[in-house]
C-alpha cells in the first residue's frame, strides 16, 4: 500500500501572498518546511502571520510518503533537491527579493532548513528552526567548514521538555557563534516537541532578528 501511495505522490506546495503589497515591489520570501509525518496544510496556520507583515509564504510538501496523510524528509538528498525545485519555481513565478529570503521549518523540516541555509545552494538571509531534528552537531560543523554564508542569521525555538532538540539547539548555537553567525535560542518552559502556543510572537521576533543589521 505504501509503495502504491508513493507512486501516486504529487508535487505540491501552498503559496500565500502577503496581505498588503505593491504590484512592483519585490517581496520578502519565507519558506516553511513541515515536520516528518505531516504535510503542508497541517502547519500552514503557524506560518501565515508572516503574510500580515508583507512576506510571501510558501510551504513545500515532501513527496516521500510516511503515512496515508503524512510525508517526510528521510532521504536527505531527495529532500534537498525537492525543496530547491519548489523554491526555484516560486522565485520564477513571483517578484522575490533574494536579499530577504528566510527558510524555516519544524522538527525534520527545521533540520532541512538548516541544511539548506548552510549548504550553499541558495542565498538565505536566515533560518528559523523549531524543535530541530535530523541534523547532528557533526553535520552542522561539516557544513560550516565547507561554507560560511555571508550575513546569515539563525533563530532556534525549542521546549525545555524536548531534550534531544534542546541539546542539539544549544550545541548548534555555540557552533554558529564559533563561525561568526549570529544566532538566538528561544526556550519555552513546559513544552515538548511541538510549536509554542504563542508561535506567532516567536515568528515575529525571529524575522525581526534575522532582518536586523
Amino acid at each position: 500500500m505504501r509503495n502504491a501511495a508513493q507512486a501516486m505522490a504529487e508535487f505540491r506546495r501552498l503559496t500565500i501572498m502577503p496581505k498588503v503589497t505593491s504590484p512592483t515591489a519585490k517581496l520578502p520570501f519565507l519558506i516553511a518546511l513541515h515536520g516528518n509525518g505531516s504535510r503542508a496544510k497541517s502547519e500552514l496556520g503557524y506560518w501565515t502571520p508572516a503574510t500580515e507583515k508583507g512576506w510571501l509564504l510558501t510551504l513545500p510538501q515532501s513527496t516521500q510518503v510516511e503515512t496515508p496523510n503524512g510525508f517526510s524528509w528521510w532521504d536527505r538528498n531527495w529532500a534537498v533537491r525537492e525543496a530547491l525545485h519548489h523554491i526555484d519555481e516560486v522565485t520564477s513565478e513571483h517578484p522575490v527579493d533574494s536579499d530577504r529570503m528566510v527558510i524555516g521549518g519544524f522538527s525534520a523540516g527545521a533540520g532541512l532548513a538548516i541544511r539548506l541555509a548552510l549548504g550553499g545552494e541558495l542565498t538565505a538571509r536566515g533560518f528559523i528552526a523549531v524543535a530541530p531534528a535530523l541534523q547532528t552537531p557533526e553535520e552542522i560543523r561539516s557544513l560550516l567548514k565547507a561554507n560560511v554564508p555571508n550575513q546569515l542569521r539563525g533563530y532556534l525555538i525549542v521546549g525545555d521538555r524536548d531534550q534531544r532538540a534542546s541539546t542539539l539547539a544549544q550545541t548548534a548555537k555555540s557552533l554558529f557563534g564559533e563561525y561568526g553567525i549570529p544566532c538566538e535560542l528561544e526556550t519555552h518552559p513546559n513544552m515538548g516537541h511541538s510549536y509554542p502556543h504563542t508561535f506567532h510572537r516567536s515568528l515575529n521576533r525571529a524575522l525581526e532578528f534575522i532582518m536586523s543589521d
